[in-house]
């Protein structure tokens, strides 16, 4: 390199990445909007469950456990705002902290479902009746449609979390320090 060019380098702090440069595609508004949907219902459900139903968990923290999905969602939808848009929202490590969250929270429910989709089958199969729940194919396949809801909406959203913190330095770095003052404002 020229010592010329050497004066005119920009500093590696503030070099970008062509791949850091490029939006994330419009599908991701989709994304967005179906997160947020999702947000707003599970929101939905559980306010109407826990304000107009009776009380089947008196215990309060069980009761406010419920909320925790809708108010995961509904940050995910900040942070997808966030990668769309490749605007800072919060700081890094509240993204490094929400996906490892969600990635537990997914794994948990996806779980659940799982295992109750294939217990209603394996009691139908059985022949045993339980009073009060529900077991059988139609049952298995409402687990199983939760199941698939779940994984469309967390995975993607997981995905772009992940690229939003790790793909553009230029959000989550520091700033450049201030240039110093030419010579000529400094003896004037």
């Amino acid at each position: 390199m020229q010592p010329i060019d050497q004066a005119y380098a920009a500093p590696n702090s503030v070099v970008i990445p062509p791949e850091a440069q490029r939006r994330p595609s419009t599908a991701w508004w989709l994304q967005f909007a179906l997160v947020a949907l999702a947000a707003a219902v599970t929101l939905g459900l559980q306010v109407y469950k826990q304000t107009l139903l009776p009380a089947n968990t008196p215990f309060w923290p069980y009761r406010m456990a419920g909320f925790m999905v809708p108010l995961l969602l509904a940050l995910g939808a900040a942070g997808l705002y966030g990668y769309i848009r490749v605007q800072r929202v919060g700081p890094r490590w509240l993204w490094v902290v929400y996906l490892i969250a969600m990635w537990f929270v997914t794994l948990i429910i996806g779980g659940m479902q799982g295992f109750t989709a294939h217990s209603a089958l394996a009691a139908e199969a059985a022949g045993i009746r339980v009073p009060g729940a529900e077991i059988g194919m139609k049952s298995a396949l409402t687990y199983v449609f939760h199941l698939l809801c779940t994984l469309s909406v967390s995975i993607p959203l997981m995905f772009a979390l992940s690229r939003y913190i790790s793909r553009y330095p230029q959000l989550w770095g520091r700033r450049p320090s201030p240039q110093p003052l030419s010579r000529e404002r400094e003896r004037g």
